[in-house]
Protein backbone atom coordinates (compact mmCIF):
# COMPACT_ATOMS: atom_id res chain seq x y z
CA UNK A 1 0.00 0.00 0.00
CA UNK A 2 1.36 3.32 -0.94
CA UNK A 3 2.59 5.49 1.90
CA UNK A 4 1.43 9.05 1.33
CA UNK A 5 2.08 12.20 3.35
CA UNK A 6 -0.25 11.54 6.27
CA UNK A 7 -1.96 14.89 6.75
CA UNK A 8 -2.25 15.62 3.03
CA UNK A 9 -3.74 12.20 2.35
CA UNK A 10 -6.23 12.59 5.21
CA UNK A 11 -7.42 15.87 3.73
CA UNK A 12 -8.17 14.10 0.47
CA UNK A 13 -9.73 11.05 2.16
CA UNK A 14 -11.93 13.09 4.51
CA UNK A 15 -13.04 15.49 1.81
CA UNK A 16 -13.75 12.62 -0.55
CA UNK A 17 -15.84 10.83 2.08
CA UNK A 18 -18.11 13.88 2.28
CA UNK A 19 -18.81 13.48 -1.44
CA UNK A 20 -19.40 9.73 -1.32
CA UNK A 21 -16.11 8.93 -3.05
CA UNK A 22 -13.82 6.00 -2.43
CA UNK A 23 -10.07 5.97 -1.79
CA UNK A 24 -8.58 2.80 -3.36
CA UNK A 25 -5.39 3.06 -1.31
CA UNK A 26 -7.38 2.16 1.81
CA UNK A 27 -8.73 -1.11 0.38
CA UNK A 28 -8.24 -4.24 2.46
CA UNK A 29 -7.13 -7.67 1.22
CA UNK A 30 -10.54 -9.30 1.41
CA UNK A 31 -12.07 -11.47 -1.29
CA UNK A 32 -15.04 -9.84 -3.08
CA UNK A 33 -18.28 -11.31 -1.81
CA UNK A 34 -16.50 -12.99 1.08
CA UNK A 35 -16.13 -10.30 3.69
CA UNK A 36 -14.36 -12.57 6.18
CA UNK A 37 -12.00 -14.32 3.75
CA UNK A 38 -9.04 -12.15 4.67
CA UNK A 39 -5.44 -12.53 3.54
CA UNK A 40 -2.59 -12.08 6.01
CA UNK A 41 1.11 -12.15 5.14
CA UNK A 42 4.05 -12.84 7.40
CA UNK A 43 7.63 -12.54 6.14
CA UNK A 44 7.42 -15.71 4.04
CA UNK A 45 3.93 -17.13 4.51
CA UNK A 46 0.44 -16.31 3.24
CA UNK A 47 -2.56 -17.14 5.40
CA UNK A 48 -6.31 -16.83 4.86
CA UNK A 49 -8.89 -16.39 7.59
CA UNK A 50 -12.19 -17.77 6.34
CA UNK A 51 -15.60 -17.05 7.81
CA UNK A 52 -16.36 -19.28 10.78
CA UNK A 53 -13.07 -21.18 10.63
CA UNK A 54 -9.45 -21.05 11.78
CA UNK A 55 -6.62 -19.39 9.89
CA UNK A 56 -5.33 -21.58 7.04
CA UNK A 57 -1.82 -21.51 5.58
CA UNK A 58 -2.10 -21.08 1.81
CA UNK A 59 1.55 -21.03 0.82
CA UNK A 60 5.12 -20.43 1.89
CA UNK A 61 7.61 -18.46 -0.21
CA UNK A 62 11.21 -18.10 0.95
CA UNK A 63 11.54 -14.97 -1.24
CA UNK A 64 8.87 -13.19 0.79
CA UNK A 65 5.18 -12.28 0.55
CA UNK A 66 4.24 -8.61 0.09
CA UNK A 67 0.83 -6.96 -0.37
CA UNK A 68 -1.33 -10.00 -1.22
CA UNK A 69 -4.53 -9.13 -3.08
CA UNK A 70 -7.53 -11.20 -4.14
CA UNK A 71 -8.73 -10.97 -7.72
CA UNK A 72 -12.28 -9.70 -8.06
CA UNK A 73 -13.76 -13.20 -8.32
CA UNK A 74 -11.74 -14.48 -5.37
CA UNK A 75 -10.31 -17.23 -7.61
CA UNK A 76 -6.75 -15.84 -7.79
CA UNK A 77 -4.26 -14.05 -5.54
CA UNK A 78 -1.42 -11.73 -6.50
CA UNK A 79 1.50 -10.83 -4.26
CA UNK A 80 5.04 -9.53 -4.65
CA UNK A 81 8.30 -10.98 -3.43
CA UNK A 82 10.91 -9.05 -1.48
CA UNK A 83 13.39 -7.10 -3.60
CA UNK A 84 16.76 -8.80 -4.16
CA UNK A 85 19.87 -7.40 -5.78
CA UNK A 86 21.61 -8.32 -9.03
CA UNK A 87 24.73 -6.31 -9.92
CA UNK A 88 23.72 -3.89 -7.14
CA UNK A 89 20.32 -3.30 -8.78
CA UNK A 90 17.06 -4.34 -7.07
CA UNK A 91 14.63 -6.71 -8.77
CA UNK A 92 11.57 -8.66 -7.73
CA UNK A 93 8.59 -10.61 -9.04
CA UNK A 94 4.82 -10.64 -8.84
CA UNK A 95 3.40 -14.09 -8.17
CA UNK A 96 -0.08 -15.17 -9.26
CA UNK A 97 -1.52 -18.04 -7.23
CA UNK A 98 -4.83 -19.86 -7.12
CA UNK A 99 -7.27 -19.56 -4.24
CA UNK A 100 -5.77 -22.71 -2.70
CA UNK A 101 -2.22 -21.39 -2.95
CA UNK A 102 -1.14 -23.22 -6.12
CA UNK A 103 1.32 -21.28 -8.31
CA UNK A 104 -0.06 -20.03 -11.64
CA UNK A 105 2.47 -17.53 -13.02
CA UNK A 106 5.46 -15.37 -12.09
CA UNK A 107 5.83 -11.85 -13.55
CA UNK A 108 9.26 -10.16 -13.41
CA UNK A 109 10.03 -6.69 -12.05
CA UNK A 110 13.30 -6.18 -13.88
CA UNK A 111 16.34 -4.51 -12.29
CA UNK A 112 16.71 -2.20 -15.32
CA UNK A 113 13.41 -0.50 -14.45
CA UNK A 114 14.92 1.17 -11.39
CA UNK A 115 12.24 0.20 -8.87
CA UNK A 116 13.56 0.02 -5.31
CA UNK A 117 10.35 -0.62 -3.33
CA UNK A 118 6.74 -1.58 -3.89
CA UNK A 119 4.14 1.17 -3.37
CA UNK A 120 0.99 -0.68 -4.38
CA UNK A 121 -0.23 -3.84 -6.06
CA UNK A 122 -3.70 -4.51 -7.40
CA UNK A 123 -6.01 -5.91 -10.04
CA UNK A 124 -7.70 -4.23 -13.02
CA UNK A 125 -10.48 -6.67 -13.73
CA UNK A 126 -9.94 -10.40 -13.40
CA UNK A 127 -7.11 -10.79 -15.91
CA UNK A 128 -4.85 -7.78 -15.40
CA UNK A 129 -2.57 -7.09 -12.45
CA UNK A 130 -0.50 -3.97 -11.79
CA UNK A 131 2.15 -2.61 -9.47
CA UNK A 132 3.45 0.86 -8.74
CA UNK A 133 7.09 0.97 -7.65
CA UNK A 134 9.22 3.67 -6.07
CA UNK A 135 12.02 5.02 -8.30
CA UNK A 136 12.96 8.28 -6.54
CA UNK A 137 11.14 10.81 -4.31
CA UNK A 138 9.42 12.38 -7.34
CA UNK A 139 8.95 9.36 -9.57
CA UNK A 140 7.33 5.95 -9.55
CA UNK A 141 6.91 3.37 -12.30
CA UNK A 142 3.65 1.68 -13.23
CA UNK A 143 3.74 -1.87 -14.59
CA UNK A 144 0.77 -3.91 -15.78
CA UNK A 145 0.51 -7.46 -17.14
CA UNK A 146 -2.01 -9.78 -18.71
CA UNK A 147 -2.23 -12.59 -16.17
CA UNK A 148 -3.22 -15.28 -18.67
CA UNK A 149 -0.29 -14.78 -21.04
CA UNK A 150 2.18 -12.90 -18.84
CA UNK A 151 2.40 -10.24 -21.55
CA UNK A 152 3.36 -6.73 -20.35
CA UNK A 153 0.58 -4.20 -21.01
CA UNK A 154 2.04 -1.00 -19.56
CA UNK A 155 5.37 0.35 -18.34
CA UNK A 156 5.45 4.09 -17.63
CA UNK A 157 6.74 6.74 -15.28
CA UNK A 158 4.68 9.16 -13.21
CA UNK A 159 3.24 9.05 -9.71
CA UNK A 160 0.01 8.51 -7.77
CA UNK A 161 -1.34 5.89 -10.17
CA UNK A 162 -5.00 5.18 -9.35
CA UNK A 163 -7.16 2.75 -11.36
CA UNK A 164 -10.89 3.41 -11.19
CA UNK A 165 -12.96 0.89 -9.18
CA UNK A 166 -14.16 -0.84 -12.36
CA UNK A 167 -10.61 -0.96 -13.75
CA UNK A 168 -11.57 0.87 -16.95
CA UNK A 169 -9.65 4.11 -16.31
CA UNK A 170 -6.24 4.98 -14.89
CA UNK A 171 -5.50 8.33 -13.28
CA UNK A 172 -1.99 9.52 -12.53
CA UNK A 173 0.11 12.58 -11.91
CA UNK A 174 2.31 13.13 -14.96
CA UNK A 175 6.02 12.48 -14.58
CA UNK A 176 8.01 15.39 -13.15
CA UNK A 177 11.81 14.89 -13.13
CA UNK A 178 13.22 14.85 -9.63
CA UNK A 179 14.53 18.27 -8.66
CA UNK A 180 12.74 20.14 -11.45
CA UNK A 181 12.67 23.89 -10.62
CA UNK A 182 9.54 26.09 -10.70
CA UNK A 183 7.47 26.40 -12.79
CA UNK A 184 8.42 23.01 -14.26
CA UNK A 185 7.53 21.22 -11.01
CA UNK A 186 3.79 21.82 -11.36
CA UNK A 187 1.23 19.01 -11.34
CA UNK A 188 -0.63 17.65 -14.36
CA UNK A 189 -3.41 15.06 -14.15
CA UNK A 190 -3.57 12.35 -16.81
CA UNK A 191 -6.48 9.96 -17.24
CA UNK A 192 -5.65 7.13 -19.65
CA UNK A 193 -2.61 9.13 -20.81
CA UNK A 194 -4.76 12.16 -21.70
CA UNK A 195 -4.05 15.48 -19.97
CA UNK A 196 -7.28 16.65 -18.31
CA UNK A 197 -6.28 19.10 -15.54
CA UNK A 198 -5.35 21.87 -14.86
CA UNK A 199 -6.80 24.06 -17.60
CA UNK A 200 -4.52 26.62 -19.25
CA UNK A 201 -4.10 29.44 -16.75
CA UNK A 202 -1.35 31.34 -15.01
CA UNK A 203 -1.79 29.70 -11.59
CA UNK A 204 0.64 27.26 -9.97
CA UNK A 205 -1.00 23.87 -9.40
CA UNK A 206 0.49 21.33 -7.00
CA UNK A 207 -1.53 18.23 -6.12
CA UNK A 208 -1.61 17.18 -2.45
CA UNK A 209 -2.18 13.64 -1.20
CA UNK A 210 -3.73 11.20 -3.67
CA UNK A 211 -6.69 10.62 -6.02
CA UNK A 212 -10.13 9.31 -4.97
CA UNK A 213 -12.57 7.80 -7.46
CA UNK A 214 -16.36 7.70 -7.12
CA UNK A 215 -17.76 4.18 -6.84
CA UNK A 216 -18.98 4.23 -10.45
CA UNK A 217 -15.73 5.69 -11.82
CA UNK A 218 -17.46 8.79 -13.20
CA UNK A 219 -15.78 11.35 -10.92
CA UNK A 220 -12.33 11.92 -9.48
CA UNK A 221 -11.48 13.99 -6.40
CA UNK A 222 -8.16 15.28 -5.13
CA UNK A 223 -6.66 18.15 -3.15
CA UNK A 224 -4.38 20.75 -4.67
CA UNK A 225 -2.58 23.94 -3.82
CA UNK A 226 -3.54 26.53 -6.43
CA UNK A 227 -1.14 29.38 -5.86
CA UNK A 228 -1.45 29.61 -2.05
CA UNK A 229 -4.96 28.18 -1.69
CA UNK A 230 -5.61 24.60 -0.56
CA UNK A 231 -8.70 23.30 -2.33
CA UNK A 232 -10.68 20.15 -3.04
CA UNK A 233 -11.23 19.54 -6.75
CA UNK A 234 -13.87 17.18 -8.20
CA UNK A 235 -13.76 16.37 -11.93
CA UNK A 236 -16.05 14.54 -14.30
CA UNK A 237 -13.62 11.87 -15.43
CA UNK A 238 -14.87 11.30 -18.98
CA UNK A 239 -14.57 14.95 -20.02
CA UNK A 240 -12.07 16.14 -17.44
CA UNK A 241 -14.56 18.92 -16.68
CA UNK A 242 -14.53 20.69 -13.33
CA UNK A 243 -17.60 19.76 -11.28
CA UNK A 244 -16.74 21.32 -7.95
CA UNK A 245 -14.04 23.28 -6.19
CA UNK A 246 -14.10 23.90 -2.44
CA UNK A 247 -11.66 25.45 0.00
CA UNK A 248 -10.09 23.15 2.59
Amino acid sequence: MRELAGRSFLWTACAASLLGLCVPALAQAGAPGAECDRLYATDDQLWVLRAGGPAQLLLSDAAGVLQPRWSRSGEKIAYAREFRFADQKPWSEVVIAGARGQAIRTLPIEAEWGITALLQLGWRGEDRVFVEGHVNPSTSRYLEWDVGSGRPLANKLGSWFAPSPDGRRLAQRAHVPHGAPPPHDGSLLLIDDRAVYPPPDHAEHHFVGGFAWSDDGSRLAFAERRDKLLELVVLKAAEGALERRAAL
